[in-house]
């Protein structure tokens, strides 16, 4: 969770506490939270390790003058298979609907160990009634796309209440099982009844 840390501090410097991305003239800002959450993926799931071991070998290869071979990279996205989607699907529901309950302790069950660890109950509260606080009005949930990297799910979901709201999932696989790790707000339309 901690490597999550300097993305949620870059997104609340763009657009503080809550002044997320809204409306059309937000597309950029919105487009911007998207390449920061993509950015911040990337980092979290280990890219920059594989940036520093590339050129590690690139040094080793101008002293050794031996070819790179493409088989090499670690990093394997795929789309997620029917089984990975429908967990996942069922992990985001079910702390969507303990939200509309006003269960927190029991949504915040759905996080990841690494997530409960860094963030207590009265912040995780705080952090959903401040900042995503559609969550707790029953929305209408839509799943999008879904990637899968390493042991990390991505997966992408529209939730509707008065306007449409796309959230970025993060998901991980830790002993307790699929968790989720971040959701980060990459774009808001306008007020359907407006």
């Amino acid at each position: 969770m901690m490597r999550w840390q300097p993305c949620f501090l870059m997104l609340k410097f763009l657009y503080g506490p809550r002044h997320l991305p809204s409306g059309r003239a937000s597309m950029n800002q919105a487009v911007v939270s998207a390449a920061i959450f993509l950015g911040c993926a990337l980092m979290g799931t280990g890219c920059s390790e594989l940036a520093a071991s590339k050129t590690e070998i690139n040094a080793e290869q101008s002293v050794s003058e031996s070819p790179i071979k493409p088989t090499d990279s670690p990093m394997v996205v795929e789309n997620c298979s029917a089984r990975t989607y429908s967990e996942a699907e069922e992990v985001i529901r079910g702390q969507i609907m303990e939200f509309n309950f006003g269960r927190f302790k029991k949504a915040r069950a759905y996080a990841s160990i690494q997530f409960r660890e860094a963030v207590t109950l009265k912040d995780f509260r705080t952090i959903i009634e401040e900042d995503y606080s559609f969550l707790l009005e029953s929305p209408e949930i839509s799943f999008k796309t879904c990637i899968e990297r390493q042991n990390a799910i991505y997966i992408q979901v529209a939730l509707t209440v008065q306007k449409v709201t796309v959230l970025d999932y993060r998901l991980i696989r830790d002993e307790d099982g699929l968790g989720i790790d971040a959701a980060l707000i990459t774009a808001r339309s306008v007020e359907l009844n407006a």
